[in-house]
């Protein structure tokens, strides 16, 4: 959450693949791929978006409880999981970022132990 918080103060966008918004919570893709999404993930074709929510918090045991932040980490974690990521393939959590948000991380990189920002 912490990566997030650096990037969203200094306006850089990070990859957001998870086709669940909050406020209202309802999917961001149509009936057809919302259907096709589920099958992709395992999931159960009655699961409402709330509830599928619901489902990737437990499986990525996150517990804070504000679904905002909720929302980003699992929006983080699941575009992880959907592009493989390894210890010899990194996750690139976004493609520009700004030269405020690299001075952050490389003065606090204790903080971010993986990242290696590059402008």
């Amino acid at each position: 959450m912490q990566a997030i918080k650096v990037l969203e103060a200094n306006g850089d966008i990070y990859k957001d693949e998870f086709p669940i918004k909050i406020n209202p919570v309802e999917f961001t893709i149509s009936e057809e791929e919302i259907s096709n999404w589920k099958d992709k993930n395992k999931l159960d074709t009655n699961l409402t978006a709330g509830e599928i929510l619901e489902t990737f918090k437990q499986k990525y045991e996150i517990e804070n409880n504000n679904i905002e932040e909720v929302r980003k980490i699992i929006a983080v974690r699941y575009g992880i999981d959907k592009n493989g990521y390894s210890s010899m393939k990194a996750y690139t959590i976004s493609d520009s970022i700004s030269k405020g948000s690299v001075a952050i991380f490389e003065e606090q990189n204790l903080k971010f132990p993986a990242s290696r920002p590059q402008c």
